[in-house]
């Protein structure tokens, strides 16, 4: 009983998926031949609401989805998304979102390396004392080594820039601090050519605009 139970629940959900995926379709084909209008509606909205029924908050993500800037290849990866994730329209954008922001985001990054460097310092009982190898040694690992030996290490606490600035721009200009979330930049204060180091205090966060008016200024 229960068995049977299940398939035809697992049924239901599919068909919901699927229609759900259908129904995005058709909206946007009504948002964009205004097909409400020839049925007495005078928006999209009151269409799905009052003819069919829907409640507000369904519809109004039907509606917010449907007039993002999509073709019909693009529905039709959503619709199948929604397939993937098994979750109605608003959860799937939400956990697109949460993917996307994992993998790309500056800040998400920082927090990451911050943490795996806190768990290794954590698990690390004493420092390990490394063997010079040299090729001569006729040691197989002889030439990775003498490679990392001479590439010179990147400081950990770069790595926190971003965590630091919280993954936004931090120019100035009359106390406003700049909005700008993408298209980050790493700025030296003091450029290389002139001394700067990889420091933490001589790096700051910039957005691409920000970050080539500074060098601009810097040339006059």
């Amino acid at each position: 009983m229960k068995n049977a139970f299940l398939l035809q629940m697992d049924c239901s959900v599919r068909n919901y998926k699927r229609a759900s995926g259908r129904l995005l379709l058709d909206v946007i084909r009504a948002d964009q031949n205004q097909v409400y209008l020839t049925v007495g509606y005078s928006s999209l909205f009151s269409f799905m609401t009052r003819h069919y029924g829907l409640s507000e908050a369904i519809t109004n993500d039907f509606i917010r989805v449907g007039r993002l800037d999509t073709g019909e290849e693009v529905s039709q990866k959503l619709e199948r998304v929604m397939e993937i994730t098994g979750k109605p329209l608003a959860e799937t954008l939400e956990t697109m979102m949460d993917f996307y922001l994992k993998h790309h985001c500056p800040l998400k990054k920082a927090e990451r390396v911050a943490q795996k460097e806190s768990g290794r310092m954590e698990k690390q009982a004493k420092p390990v004392r490394e063997t010079p190898v040299t090729e001569q040694e006729g040691n197989p690992k002889s030439k990775t080594s003498v490679t990392e030996k001479n590439r010179k290490p990147i400081p950990a606490e770069v790595k926190h820039v971003h965590l630091r600035d919280q993954g936004q721009c931090t120019f100035h200009f009359k106390g406003k601090r700049c909005e700008g979330r993408r298209f980050l930049h790493i700025h030296h204060r003091i450029p290389v050519s002139k001394g700067g180091k990889n420091t933490a205090e001589n790096l700051m966060t910039l957005c691409s605009r920000h970050h080539s008016l500074i060098h601009e200024l810097s040339r006059e």
